[in-house]
């Protein structure tokens, strides 16, 4: 039995930070049920020259100097995909053997311009740290929580003629990726789009200095996407990496805005130089979220860490002690969508093309729904019912953290739809050549699942424990020649898409 902690007194912790009164207005947890070993898949960059050259003459036609996910439809796949290697990483078979709990937490304050900041955090527990006695939960209050997944919303109030509206927008959303999560001694590196774009300049930075006999390694130089066992620093990646054609559409057009700076900058190598592209690589700033930074700060951390414990809520809200709920079945009894379903399915070691399409598939859905604000989100899709080769999309049942009037979200429903057929389908399916039937259920407080049917292949089941996505990420590779095979394939297609363009393009 665990009992809560004295209240210690944290007025100088929290000093430079008075002005801000946060609101814990909720932390609930659910066990973690079971699941299969997760690996990791990172993004591969594997270049088919007639699809760099299809890429080119659809930038030559609209006559752009940025690359678009439309642009991407139907040959992304001819560019980069998912490694169909199954890297050995953190979610191994003594991970998911650990009893943990799942956990949401929301909270709210004003900031300085009077808008009411929402922040949900989704993650998990490092252990089982519940206890239960008469009916009543007491909680471990040192019991680590790691977040995964950090959205933050605005809401403002508008007065109209028919009362005042209360409207919610997202802010921000993105993954927490950092070493204290359990990558062991392992260092692994991130992909993110300007992590590539570092590994690029230190690649061409390289070769030019190759030439006066200069041998130092530059590739060494991009610092900020090794995640090692001794960095304290979280990197973040934003959701919409985790959809393959948004993620490359910004990869390429970065690179090229970044080689046309430096044509037109003597010394183009010099740091400032580089200061007009970094726009093009913007990642959230994990100290942005404000409530982590003073979390992090009372646990003595002088840099902003992604994970707490229920002892360092309290020491800003004594009282969220008795107002935490804890459910004792898991969070898929919510949804009677997914009573029929699998509880595990297969696992996801395989290198066949049905497992490595529905690792893709699962992960791009998943970050296509929360980037228009879906906490839970089930659909059919398939490209084999009708004889002209139409597509069929069903909306099954959908929660969203947005609180928003129906008229709303149908609209954003609406937009998913459009955007899941223009830039997952069609790269999915080659632009139909391939007949997919599927049934996808995305949680991100648990765990998502997929059903793919695959061609000719019989249907199969997946799960993958989303709470902690950020230790599979496809931003994330164990292997540092991935990172420099990428970094080598992006320069290879950029110099194909600048030379083929006419210059008025750029």
């Amino acid at each position: 039995m665990f009992a809560p902690p004295a209240v210690m007194n944290n007025n100088n912790l929290l000093a430079p930070l008075a002005h801000t009164q946060y609101k814990i207005e909720s932390v609930v947890y659910y066990p973690m049920r079971n699941f299969n070993p997760m690996p990791m898949r990172p993004y591969l960059f594997s270049v088919k020259p007639e699809a760099s050259d299809r890429l080119a003459e659809r930038m030559a036609e609209a006559k752009a100097g940025s690359v678009t996910p439309g642009m991407l439809n139907g040959i992304a796949s001819g560019i980069m995909g998912t490694s169909a290697v199954a890297y050995a990483g953190v979610i191994n078979s003594s991970w998911v053997q650990q009893p943990k709990y799942l956990f949401m937490m929301k909270v709210s304050h004003v900031d300085y311009l009077g808008t009411q900041i929402n922040s949900y955090f989704f993650g998990y527990t490092e252990h089982d740290g519940m206890s239960f006695l008469s009916g009543s939960a007491t909680i471990d209050t040192t019991m680590l929580h790691c977040v995964n997944n950090v959205i933050e919303t605005t809401t403002t109030m508008i007065s109209t003629p028919m009362g005042v509206v209360r409207s919610e927008k997202l802010l921000r959303f993105y993954n927490a990726v950092y070493n204290q999560q359990g990558y062991g001694n392992a260092t692994v590196y991130t992909q993110r789009p300007t992590d590539l774009y570092n590994a690029v300049q230190a690649t061409e930075l390289a070769n030019v200095m190759t030439q006066y006999g200069d041998q130092h390694d530059f590739t060494a130089q991009n610092v900020q996407s090794i995640v090692s066992p001794f960095a304290q620093h979280a990197v973040v990646s934003t959701t919409e990496n985790g959809i393959a054609s948004e993620y490359l559409a910004r990869v390429l057009t970065g690179s090229i805005v970044a080689t046309k700076s430096r044509e037109i900058h003597v010394n183009s190598y010099q740091v400032e130089t580089d200061q007009s592209t970094i726009g093009q690589f913007t990642e959230p700033n994990i100290a942005q979220t404000e409530f982590l930074r003073v979390l992090s700060r009372i646990s003595g951390n002088n840099v902003t860490r992604p994970m707490f414990t229920m002892g360092d809520l309290m020491r800003i809200d004594p009282t969220i002690y008795d107002r935490f709920q804890v459910y004792q079945l898991t969070s898929d009894f919510s949804n009677p969508i997914l009573t029929n379903t699998p509880e595990v399915g297969e696992a996801w070691m395989g290198q066949d093309i049905v497992t490595t399409r529905a690792y893709n598939l699962l992960e791009n859905c998943v970050a296509l729904a929360t980037k228009y604000g879906f906490q839970d989100l089930s659909f059919m899709a398939n490209n084999m019912v009708s004889a002209a080769g139409e597509s069929v999309f069903q909306i099954l049942n959908f929660n969203s953290f947005l609180s928003l009037a129906a008229q709303e979200f149908n609209y954003l429903l609406e937009v998913f739809k459009d955007k899941f057929f223009s830039e997952i389908f069609i790269n999915e399916t080659q632009s139909g050549q391939i007949s997919i039937n599927m049934e996808c259920h995305v949680n991100l407080f648990g765990g998502s699942k997929i059903f793919l049917q695959l061609g000719g292949y019989p249907g199969v089941w997946y799960t993958a424990p989303t709470f902690a996505s950020s230790l599979y990420s496809q931003v994330v590779t164990p292997d540092k020649g991935t990172l420099d095979a990428a970094a080598h394939a992006v320069a290879s297609v950029v110099n194909t898409l600048m030379d083929s363009q006419p210059r008025y393009a750029f």
